[in-house]
């Protein structure tokens, strides 16, 4: 309760004193107070030291700074919070991806530039053992929102649009991912030429670069999007097939045999 008190005391105390427009006007000093919240207090060995003391305040620097003033300082910001989500303390991981939320929160699409050093920290820790996963999704799922929200307001179709224009620099699960995000909250994307493309090419890269534990989940996914093509769902949308068969052909020469044999598989039975 004590140590609860002084945080927020403590808080409100650098909110107040970022939050003062000479101190905004000056590079200096928020480079150099940045400078000591990742340093100094970053790396103690108590993780609630570690919690309320770097991540909280840089949380609430960037609060205070506010999206204007933030946004030229999140290459300093941002990095030493994505490294605490690999702390063995999964109290700091789940603190760190509650302060990139609010971050997120603050910054909007500016954070757009970070999302693929984010989507490898969360991905990351996904494969930790007893990690709850729904809730790291869920924020994760919030901090796409955020990266799609401009002047205050989310708008799915325009942020589909900006995702088409700029996937390509994303890894293949973290294409898939942001697809499976589209398709969860504008469906009719999921039975458009673009999407289909993109998602089975990505699948397909998942499958070459993955475990094989990991294999029967992107066959399925693989297996449902053959499934709807058979059933003549998609054919009903007037999507080009022939759009698939220079990734099929060249995901048939690849060595590693799942990938071939998916390949060969799904090209004969489409």
């Amino acid at each position: 309760m004590v140590l609860a008190l002084a945080v927020k005391t403590v808080a409100g105390v650098l909110f107040d004193l970022v939050n003062r427009q000479k101190f905004k006007e000056n590079p200096q000093k928020i480079s150099s107070l940045i400078e000591f919240l990742s340093t100094n207090l970053m790396h103690p060995s108590q993780p609630h030291y570690r919690k309320q003391g770097g991540l909280v305040g840089l949380a609430v620097l960037t609060i205070a700074l506010m999206k204007n003033s933030a946004s030229p300082y999140l290459y300093k910001i941002l990095p030493p919070i994505l490294n605490s989500l690999t702390d063995m303390d999964m109290s700091v991981c789940e603190c760190a991806c509650e302060t990139i939320c609010e971050i997120a929160m603050v910054v909007k699409r500016e954070i757009w530039v970070f999302l693929g050093r984010i989507f490898r920290a969360f991905f990351s820790l996904y494969r930790r053992p007893g990690i709850n996963e729904p809730y790291f999704t869920g924020r994760l799922d919030a901090i796409i929102q955020y990266a799609g929200t401009v002047d205050g307001k989310f708008r799915i179709e325009e942020f589909v649009q900006f995702l088409r224009e700029r996937i390509s620099v994303f890894h293949p699960n973290e294409r898939v991912y942001l697809l499976r995000w589209i398709g969860g909250r504008a469906h009719h994307h999921e039975d458009s030429r673009w999407f289909l493309e993109i998602l089975v090419d990505g699948l397909f890269n998942m499958l070459w670069n993955s475990a094989p534990m990991e294999h029967g989940e992107i066959y399925e996914g693989l297996r449902n999007i053959l499934h709807s093509i058979k059933d003549g769902r998609l054919r009903q949308q007037n999507v080009d097939f022939g759009v698939f068969s220079k990734p099929l052909l060249h995901f048939a020469c690849k060595d590693k045999q799942e990938t071939k044999f998916a390949a060969l598989t799904w090209g004969i039975r489409k």
